[in-house]
């Protein structure tokens, strides 16, 4: 795999992690509102697929007419059917409609006695016909800027500005500031602001209104400075308190930029954040790199 490879991966990973965070605040809402529904209650269930079991189909052919119609006949032997069937061979028709590509007829020889009581054609509402495609990037701003919800505001910075540009930067980070509950909460959706951003190659403007951010980020409940102190505290056992808090504290700071860099954080973000200067930053990563 190229380098180019992973990092596109490792961009594309970010960004679903941010969608599957939101997606029940900002994703959902959204969806009902555009399919006209109402909901009552809702339940996140599996989205993962088990891909370890193994499904064997009994024959597949490829085949071709007198008219050049060309398809796939899929034929199954059964001899103790049940209405679990039907489900089967829809889990087959998908595999094989995207592996061929090609029209697919399902065919079951029933191997026992009498007459199976068992259906084999699914409900219309059962039926894959199509999806519905909602394209984020032409739908109005306002819908997302006035919301109350902070996750919804984030996809202003998707939807259809005359021009994406500093203005509406600032525009959605001083919204996510006044919505907000902490600077905690801030810190993560601004973080966010950056990989969104980076869809649309636009993340050069954070850069700009960094310097005037009206916070300054506490981050003593970070694990990584956590972790950093109650190592120096484990330090000065052995060469004195003071000397092992002021190891900790070091610690702590370094590997926040660490963590914060290998998430794709400015050095300016992460000087504000510590308040070490960019230069002393730089020279963390840099030391981090060789390592």
């Amino acid at each position: 795999m190229s380098d180019q490879h992973k990092k596109e991966k490792q961009e594309g990973n970010k960004f679903d992690k941010i969608f599957k965070e939101n997606a029940e605040k900002a994703f959902l809402p959204l969806v009902a509102t555009l399919l006209d529904v109402e909901l009552t209650e809702y339940k996140r269930i599996k989205e993962k697929f088990q891909t370890t079991i193994e499904r064997e189909m009994d024959f597949v052919f490829w085949v071709k007419t007198k008219d050049d119609e060309e398809f796939i006949i899929h034929i199954e032997f059964d001899q103790n059917l049940n209405n679990t069937m039907i489900y089967r061979m829809l889990e087959y028709h998908g595999y094989l409609t995207n592996t061929y590509h090609l029209p697919i007829k399902h065919v079951l020889i029933y191997l026992g006695t009498g007459t199976p009581n068992v259906r084999t054609m699914l409900n219309e509402e059962h039926i894959f016909k199509g999806y519905e495609l909602i394209n984020i990037s032409t739908l109005d701003p306002k819908q997302f800027i006035e919301s109350d919800i902070p996750e919804s505001v984030l996809l202003a910075l998707l939807a259809n500005w005359p021009e994406l540009n500093e203005e509406v930067v600032r525009l959605v980070r001083n919204r996510l500031w006044n919505l907000s509950a902490d600077k905690k909460k801030f810190y993560k959706y601004f973080n966010q602001m950056r990989i969104m951003l980076g869809l649309r190659k636009a993340s050069d403007y954070l850069s700009k209104i960094i310097k005037d951010m009206p916070l300054t980020i506490d981050i003593s409940d970070d694990i990584f400075f956590k972790q950093g102190i109650e190592k120096g505290l484990k330090i000065g056992l052995e060469q004195g308190l003071e000397q092992g808090l002021e190891k900790g504290l070091e610690q702590g700071l370094e590997q926040v930029i660490i963590n914060g860099h290998l998430e794709g954080i400015s050095v300016q973000l992460l000087s504000k954040m510590t308040g070490l200067s960019e230069s002393k930053v730089e020279k963390v990563i840099e030391k981090h790199a060789k390592k």
